[in-house]
């Protein structure tokens, strides 16, 4: 449709492990990354340091890189002894990882608020327009 394609989920069975793993991983956008090295140093830090805390609140998997500006955020489920899972339970671990995923770049607008002009977001080939951000979208 013309429409430039979101960050995807995946969900991986790793080979002779009695789990699956949900992850999203995200690379923050070439404005944002602009705004974040304009702010003081310590104020750029506090934004990976507030992403952090909350990903440990919310018991999520995670790997942050500062240096190139991304992260994953995983969850993981075990599998039952018949090797498989409930609907719920895939769910409500889909739905962990895409919340987590949602509050991260709600926190990353709210550091960089007012710092970025509408018109730095049409110069970057990754930003699709839009408040749609749903989990079917």
């Amino acid at each position: 449709t013309g429409r430039p394609v979101g960050r995807r989920m995946v969900v991986l069975k790793p080979i002779n492990k009695d789990l699956i793993v949900i992850s999203l991983g995200t690379q923050i956008s070439k404005p944002h990354i602009d705004t974040l090295n304009s702010l003081k140093e310590n104020m750029k830090m506090l934004f990976f340091w507030d992403l952090r805390k909350f990903f440990l609140i919310k018991d999520l998997f995670y790997r942050i890189d500062v240096k190139n500006y991304r992260y994953e955020i995983s969850d993981q489920i075990f599998l039952k002894d018949n090797g498989t899972i409930s609907k719920n339970s895939f769910f409500k671990a889909i739905r962990r990882v895409f919340d987590g995923a949602a509050y991260s770049n709600i926190l990353l607008g709210e550091h960089c608020s007012g710092k970025i002009k509408p018109e730095d977001f049409m110069r970057s080939k990754n930003f699709a327009g839009g408040s749609d951000f749903s989990l079917y979208s």
